[in-house]
């Protein structure tokens, strides 16, 4: 055994550098948790399998102390070890695998919707859709709704969320709508009040009420605790655009974008099928565009773990989001 000692991070503790902060992030227990810059340089050279005393001398041994103790703490708490066989531990692989050809969708419906909802998303299903939400804007049938999600209850669909407006339906309706599918959530929104409906027989699924109202123009939210820290979304995030990647969204008249608030359009979805647009780089553009390639996104410690759809403006030769998010990294502030 080798008398010289090297530490290593665990594969799946992952540190980002920000411009005034950094962060590790544990993919394995879906945290993570601030660092200094300074405590990053150390890290770098970590990765750069460099022993522990190299990294001393690196420092003109001035944060030995430092140094060990940091290394002590991840060993305590095993985000890190100790080997003298570095080599034997490589990095987690960062190629995102994913089947399907579209992840996520967000359809609007009103009472001038035309299109047929039954069949946008059969499509859906057919391309590997894991996550649609559909927002009821005034109003639309109930039963025109609970008839197509009827007919793809036994789909490989993974999560159906419904934003209703108050008073669109019954309790019995929503109930209804709830019992089509295990992987339907519903949330009624403009309501009077607060509060939560226990679905008989499905005691952890309930029938959600917020006085928040929801329209196609709605704006996300960010904050620390909307953080997505896990594999998938990191090897996402490393090579797409988190938000937008493989994602479609269909407003009340039927018009394609990459989400529902950008002002590029790609057609009508009554006259193009998913097919085309996934093979139209026009559309698909987007989907490649990461954090790493986005201006003040790319000195963010948070890049890897943010869920942004803003839409993508190119000025200058290089990238910015139109929506801000608030967080300023050169500062580590949010406003």
């Amino acid at each position: 055994m080798s008398d010289i000692l090297y530490f290593k991070l665990f594969a799946n503790c992952i540190p980002v550098r920000g411009e005034s902060e950094s962060v590790i992030m544990d993919l394995q227990r879906g945290e993570y948790f601030p660092i200094p810059n300074k405590l990053m340089d150390v890290l770098e050279l970590t990765q750069g399998n460099l022993s522990v005393q190299e990294i001393k001398n690196y420092f003109d041994n001035e944060y030995d102390q430092g140094i060990e103790a940091y290394f002590s703490l991840f060993e305590e708490n095993e985000y890190g070890f100790y080997t003298d066989e570095p080599e034997l531990f490589p990095e987690i692989s960062t190629e995102f695998e994913f089947p399907s050809r579209i992840i996520s969708s967000v359809i609007c419906l009103d009472q001038t919707t035309k299109f047929n909802i039954h069949k946008v998303l059969c499509q859906l299903e057919n391309w590997g859709c894991q996550t649609i939400q559909i927002r009821i804007l005034d109003t639309f049938s109930i039963r025109a709704l609970n008839k197509a999600l009827q007919d793809i209850s036994e789909s490989d669909i993974k999560i159906i969320e419904l934003f209703i407006p108050d008073k669109l339906a019954t309790n019995e309706e929503l109930i209804d709508l709830m019992h089509t599918s295990l992987r339907v959530s519903i949330v009624v929104y403009s309501s009077a009040f607060n509060k939560k409906i226990r679905i008989k027989r499905h005691k952890d699924r309930y029938v959600s009420f917020i006085r928040e109202s929801i329209g196609k123009e709605t704006k996300e939210l960010y904050a620390k605790h909307l953080m997505y820290c896990n594999v998938k979304f990191y090897s996402e995030s490393v090579n797409f655009n988190a938000g937008l990647n493989r994602k479609i969204s269909i407003d009340e008249s039927g018009q394609i974008s990459n989400y529902i608030r950008h002002k590029d359009k790609f057609g009508n979805i009554e006259n193009i099928n998913i097919d085309q647009l996934i093979h139209d780089e026009r559309f698909t553009h987007k989907w490649l565009i990461n954090n790493d390639k986005i201006e003040k996104c790319r000195i963010c410690q948070y890049r890897y773990m943010c869920n942004s759809n803003s839409d993508i403006k190119k000025e200058g030769g290089k990238y910015y989001k139109v929506d801000d998010c608030g967080f300023e990294p050169a500062t580590n502030r949010w406003n």
